[in-house]
C-alpha cells in the first residue's frame, strides 16, 4: 500500500484551497466544503489505508467523522452524483501530481548526491570529505522545498 506523508497531504489541501478558493480545513458544514473533505478522507483510507484517527488529527476532528465521511462518498458513488465523482477526480489528480513532483525532487536530489560523491571519489576528495558533509553541501545548495517545485 502507498504511503504518504502528512506534509504531502497539507501540501495538497493548500492546493486544493488555492484553486478552489475554498477552506476546506474550516468546521463549517458547507456541502461546498464538506464534499471535497469527504472525499480526503475517502482517499486517504482507499489509497493510502491510513487510519481513521490519523486523518481526523490531520483535520481536527474525531475518528467517527472520517468513518461518517468515507460512508457518505462510498453512497454517493454508488448512486453516481456527479459533483461527488468530480470532486474526487479532481483531488486524485492533485495527490498524482504532487507525488509525482515530490518524487521526481527527491530522486533528483539523490541523484545530484550519487553524482557528486562519485565525483569526489575520482578526485580522491572522498578521502577529506564524510558522506555526511557531501550530504550537508547538496542540501546548502538544493534548498527548495517540494512545495516550490509544484
Amino acid at each position: 500500500m502507498n504511503r504518504i506523508s502528512v506534509k504531502v497531504i497539507n501540501l495538497i489541501i493548500d492546493k486544493y484551497n488555492e484553486l478552489y478558493h475554498k477552506d476546506i480545513r474550516a468546521v463549517r458544514r458547507d456541502r461546498e466544503l464538506v464534499i471535497p473533505r469527504q472525499c480526503l478522507f475517502y482517499i486517504l483510507r482507499k489509497q493510502y489505508n491510513m487510519p481513521y484517527q490519523q486523518i481526523g488529527d490531520v483535520f481536527g476532528m474525531n475518528h467517527a467523522s472520517v468513518i461518517h465521511g468515507e460512508r457518505v462518498i462510498d453512497d454517493m458513488l454508488s448512486i453516481g452524483d456527479r459533483e461527488t465523482e468530480d470532486t474526487l477526480g479532481d483531488l486524485v489528480d492533485l495527490f498524482r501530481e504532487y507525488s509525482l513532483n515530490i518524487d521526481n525532487y527527491i530522486s533528483s536530489k539523490s541523484e545530484i548526491i550519487d553524482n557528486l560523491t562519485k565525483m569526489l571519489k575520482s578526485l580522491r576528495a572522498v578521502d577529506i570529505l564524510s558522506q555526511n558533509e557531501v550530504q550537508r553541501i547538496v542540501n546548502n545548495v538544493f534548498k527548495t522545498e517540494p512545495s516550490e517545485v509544484a
